[in-house]
């Protein structure tokens, strides 16, 4: 009952409490926990990173969202996120993002997120020359300051778990934005 994209990558969304994934239900039992009635909780107010156990931490990342979603501001870019995707996010934003790839993940995962207004799961499959299916998993959490519109998202991949499918995922799209860059300079 997923939504599929077709592209270098694809992925499925389903809701975050269909996915068994203990950092996820973790992540939002605190997430449940802070929001209380409200549509979400405020980040920073309701909800801090110091919640979450201290293993979880460096696989998340946290945007800002600006003007509604035209564009995301990375407040937050966990060590593991560099370390396994090979670029540094902190203080950027998705517009300004290595990878048109990658910028539209971002686009179409963070506008799902402001329009549903609840946490979501994001299955990718990958372009892999084994024939071993692969997925990755990436749940993001809305937040919001007014009680009505999404101004803050979490994401949490599991890269501590698969961090070599993480990396071929990256390698293969690297490779082929470096394969359209090339082709289209000559």
């Amino acid at each position: 009952m997923g939504q599929e994209n077709a592209a270098l990558l694809n992925f499925e969304v389903v809701s975050a409490r269909e996915v068994p994934s203990t950092t996820s239900i973790e992540i939002l039992e605190c997430w449940d926990r802070a929001r209380g009635a409200k549509i979400a909780p405020e980040y920073g107010v309701d909800f801090f990173l110091d919640d979450l156990r201290l293993d979880i931490v460096p696989s998340i990342s946290i945007v800002d969202v600006i003007d509604g979603g035209k564009d995301y501001s990375y407040r937050f870019w966990g060590s593991l996120n560099g370390a396994i995707k090979g670029f540094e996010m902190t203080g950027k934003r998705l517009s300004e993002g290595p990878f048109d790839e990658f910028k539209r993940f971002g686009y179409d995962q963070f506008t799902e997120i402001i329009f549903q207004r609840k946490p979501l799961t994001f299955t990718y499959y990958g372009p892999y020359k084994s024939s071993v299916r692969r997925r990755q998993v990436t749940s993001r959490f809305p937040f919001s300051s007014d009680g009505e519109s999404i101004d803050v998202i979490l994401s949490c991949q599991n890269l501590e778990q698969q961090s070599d499918e993480w990396t071929i995922l990256f390698e293969a799209i690297r490779d082929e934005m470096t394969t359209k860059s090339e082709s289209s300079d000559s």
